[in-house]
């Protein structure tokens, strides 16, 4: 009983991306929703305690960090895809 935020970017460290971070985990935390809340993540975590902080304090007790690629995407970073 819970949510599963499906969002690997949230983490991604670009100035872009940490605005929509604040603003997302700032309306969850208004909502002082009060069951497990878990999201997935890149391995390139931001570090800026802030928004971690804002993450925590949102309520998000775990997170699953995505540390490999599919034979896909690797193909197509190479680029043999």
């Amino acid at each position: 009983d819970g949510i599963f935020l499906a969002e690997d970017q949230f983490l991604l460290p670009d100035p872009e991306i940490e605005k929509y971070a604040f603003e997302f985990f700032g309306e969850l935390k208004k909502l002082n929703y009060k069951k497990e809340i878990f999201f997935n993540s890149s391995a390139l975590i931001n570090q800026n305690p802030a928004l971690l902080k804002l993450i925590k304090d949102a309520g998000v007790n775990s997170t699953y960090l995505v540390m490999g690629f599919d034979p896909g995407c690797v193909a197509r970073y190479a680029g043999r895809g």
